[in-house]
């Protein structure tokens, strides 16, 4: 794993962020070696973990401008943050 990806996880640890690392990392954790670009992570929708996520990503960075923080309170959220290889 990346040094951003550790990063920001780290990130989300310190504000109590509930979340979820899905897709390839998720795989490569419970099962076998793959190559992947980015980062899946599923974030809990309700305003607590909104404002959570919110002061993670301004802490890590990450500006938030086409997405408000209670949009992350909001089911069904794709939110992309960066390039390949750190695409979040």
């Amino acid at each position: 794993m990346n040094s951003d990806f550790k990063d920001l996880l780290r990130t989300f640890a310190e504000e109590g962020v509930e979340y979820l690392i899905v897709g390839a990392y998720a795989v490569i954790h419970h099962s076998q070696p793959r190559y992947t670009r980015d980062l899946d992570i599923w974030i809990r929708p309700n305003a607590d973990n909104a404002r959570r996520v919110a002061r993670a990503f301004a802490r890590f960075g990450i500006p938030l401008i086409e997405v408000k923080e209670e949009d992350f309170a909001e089911e069904g959220l794709q939110f992309v943050i960066g390039v390949p290889p750190s695409q979040i």
